[in-house]
């Protein structure tokens, strides 16, 4: 006890300026890791630099970790990151410190910082580190989850640490005692036998040594709070109003913030404004810099969930065509805030249009009405498509148009040069986009061999074989309609056949040009058999064949010369039809009706046609009578004689042109009313009458057959009734007309 004693008198008085071996050894080893701090990052440099560099960081950290605990610091239980350096850039406690053997300051320097790494770049396999709480050490890797990408400096933080830390060890330096350690006498056990007698010597006495008063410490000011933490949210809650709030004392900080990292900017009290997906860091600095050192920064993320926008309203002016409607006006109202959106609409599902302003649909381009569909298009990040919302506009019901029957040939053919067995059909929907559907059924050619199928939905085209029809083939088929407003058009036959023209006979071609637009005074020319001279199934008056006849189109005074077209007795020859090829606005539109339809269109509702489309009219640009193979055996046609439809006979019941039908180009003033005048009962069907006035044009076609003419009493034939034509359908020898 005595040399302890006498070693205590000798060198205790050199503790405050000696440094023991632990003490050097720290102080060593916290010279390199300041060192280590102080390297800031260079921007730019290779992964592999950037790999060496982090390995460096983590082996210094790692020696100040080792120094730490031999300082007597204390490590079980922190598990994060964060936590070992928040014990790492701590010193110790004034009471605890003056005890200790080693360093009683931090062991890093506390504006140590770390840059997370992304998502991204873990799964890259790029190198982290993490801090291993079963090791006490920190270790690199390059799998698992994300770690720390780099170490560096935050150039905001500087001096001493804010926080302190309770270090205690077995064996600590005297304060209390003139003693290198503090001790305090026990109680021996008592002996078990009698006790003998010793001699302690005395606890030295002395004055305590006087504790320093520590200087008073720069602290580091607390981060400011926000109103709202980091988190997600639907678009529409931005931009996000946050407010900054100060902890720290009155006059000893301000609070600056930046957003998206741009420029740092005082915080006034008014709320920070954060766009969708904005990033908001935020800061204490302040006033009297001697005191405190800036806070830390904290950031937020405010991440804008997607958010589908709302369906727009749609409207119209009328919502049905009819008397004094003949046009509807469309608005549609969009619900979202300005800048957006964009509005876009399509009619009966054609394509999508954007909507600039309310628009028009007319009966005449839409006399079955349509279907307007509209609906919400994002122009913005973080929008969703709205739903759809429709228009039903009503029109009144319209008769679908037939399909167009197409055959790879004409016939079958046993040529040996040129053999055909075997023909492709192909059947056309000229009607609207989605309103309707092919039906079809396969017949044989009349009196020929093969099975009459049932009627089937056309899904494509197909083909039929000689076997199966020897004769050749007919293709039944109409339109069926998929939606409201339309009806079922009218059934087409159309064969592949080697008889040319129609079966069982051939019909004739007169047309007629006025001498006199005044006086009923024309200049008639004939075509015998015009459709079996051609193979034929329609007429084109825009350009007939043969040298000589009266097209409609050279039959005018001028191009400009404007004109309505009658059709006269089309109840005797109902297999036929009228198509107009009509030019508006550049567009080519194909109206196709049957004979027993346009000859009840009213006379004032007529187009008025011009050959250029001059002033209020429409330009004509082809007209076609068309019928199928067998108008003749379901007696479709009128069965007359051509003398008498040259000479005007009228028919047995005072039908023009002995019942033929007819077709007569009208004179139309310039200003648009009409300059023909008419008898309605010359006419057999329909309402258009005669013109015996104004007249420009005549077509007729009819039936030449074997019987009595038209006029005749004996003359039985009954429109649509094959009854009333059987024993007349064979041809009539070439050349042999009465």
């Amino acid at each position: 006890m005595k040399v302890l004693s006498n070693f205590r008198e000798t060198g205790g008085p050199n503790r405050t300026t000696a440094f023991t071996i632990v003490e050097v050894l720290a102080t060593v080893s916290i010279l390199a890791i300041l060192a280590l701090i102080a390297v800031t990052m260079i921007g730019g440099l290779h992964q592999k630099a950037r790999d060496q560099k982090l390995q460096s960081d983590v082996d210094l950290l790692n020696r100040a970790v080792v120094a730490y605990l031999h300082s007597n610091g204390e490590l079980d239980g922190s598990l994060s990151v964060d936590q070992v350096l928040s014990r790492l850039k701590s010193a110790a406690t004034a009471e605890s410190g003056d005890r200790i053997l080693g360093i009683r300051g931090s062991f890093i320097d506390p504006s140590l910082t770390y840059s997370p790494q992304s998502a991204t770049d873990a799964s890259a396999g790029k190198a982290r580190a993490i801090w291993d709480p079963t090791r006490f050490r920190f270790v690199v890797q390059h799998d698992g989850p994300p770690g720390i990408a780099s170490f560096s400096i935050d150039p905001d933080g500087s001096g001493v640490p804010a926080k302190t830390d309770n270090r205690s060890a077995l064996l600590d330096l005297a304060v209390q005692d003139p003693w290198i350690w503090d001790y305090n006498d026990a109680t021996p056990p008592p002996p078990s036998g009698p006790a003998p007698e010793v001699v302690v010597s005395r606890v030295p006495t002395g004055p305590l040594p006087t504790a320093s008063t520590p200087p008073v410490a720069k602290t580091r000011l607390v981060a400011p709070a926000y109103s709202i933490p980091s988190s997600s949210r639907p678009v529409t809650d931005f931009d996000l109003a946050i407010l900054l709030t100060n902890p720290n004392a009155d006059g000893t900080s301000t609070i600056s913030y930046s957003i998206d990292y741009g420029e740092w900017t005082p915080f006034t009290g008014a709320p920070v404004m954060v766009p969708p997906g904005g990033v908001v860091k935020a800061q204490a600095i302040p006033i009297d810099t001697d005191a405190h050192y800036s806070s830390t920064v904290i950031e937020n993320t405010y991440v804008a969930t997607e958010v589908p926008l709302e369906t727009p309203t749609i409207s119209g002016s009328v919502s049905a065509f009819g008397p004094g409607a003949d046009a509807s006006e469309l608005t549609i109202t969009n619900p979202n805030p300005d800048g957006i959106s964009k509005l876009v609409y399509q009619i009966d599902g054609g394509g999508w249009n954007d909507y600039a302003g309310p628009f028009t649909l007319s009966a005449a381009d839409y006399p079955a009405g349509a279907t307007i569909t509209t609906k919400a298009a994002p122009i913005l990040d973080y929008y969703l498509e709205s739903g759809t919302a429709a228009f039903d506009l009503i029109g009144s019901p319209v008769k679908l148009d037939p399909p167009q029957i197409v055959f790879s040939a004409t016939a079958f053919s046993n040529d040996k040069n040129n053999p055909v067995d075997e023909i492709s059909v192909q059947l056309n929907n000229v009607n609207p986009l989605g309103s309707s559907i092919v039906s079809y059924r396969i017949v044989p050619v009349p009196g020929g061999v093969g099975a009459t199928t049932g009627y089937m939905d056309y899904t494509g085209p197909f083909s039929i074989r000689q076997a199966f029809y020897p004769s050749g083939f007919g293709i039944q088929t109409y339109t069926k309609p998929l939606k409201s407003g339309y009806e079922d058009s009218d059934e087409v036959t159309r064969y592949a056949s080697t008889v040319e023209g129609t079966f069982g006979g051939h019909l004739d071609l007169d047309t007629a040009v006025s001498l006199s637009a005044k006086k009923y005074n024309v200049d008639v020319l004939h075509t015998h058999d015009y459709t079996g001279k051609f193979g034929l199934t329609s007429v084109d008056f825009f350009a007939l064949l043969g040298d000589k006849h009266h097209d409609l189109d050279d039959s005018l005074p001028s191009a400009s010369q404007k004109f309505k077209i009658l059709l006269i007795n089309g109840n005797l020859s109902p297999g036929m039809r009228v198509v107009l090829h009509e030019e508006r606005e550049g567009k080519t539109l194909t109206r196709s009706l049957p004979v027993t339809e346009y000859d009840d269109i009213p006379v004032h509702e007529l187009p008025v046609y011009s050959l250029d489309g001059s002033g209020e009219s429409i330009r004509l640009a082809g007209i076609e009578a068309t019928f199928g193979q067998d108008v003749i055996l379901n007696a479709g046609a009128l069965p007359t004689e051509p003398k008498e439809v040259i000479s005007n006979k009228p028919g047995k019941n005072n039908e023009w042109r002995n019942g033929a039908l007819t077709f007569q180009a009208v004179a139309v003033n310039g200003d648009g009313s009409d300059a023909f005048g008419t008898t309605a009962g010359l006419s057999n069907g329909g309402v258009h009458g005669v013109a015996t006035t104004g007249l420009l044009w005549e077509g007729m076609l009819y039936w030449h057959w074997d019987g009595k003419s038209y006029d005749d009493k004996n003359n039985l034939y009954r429109p649509g009734d094959p009854t009333s034509v059987e024993g007349f359908t064979t041809e009539r020898p070439e050349g042999k007309e009465k």
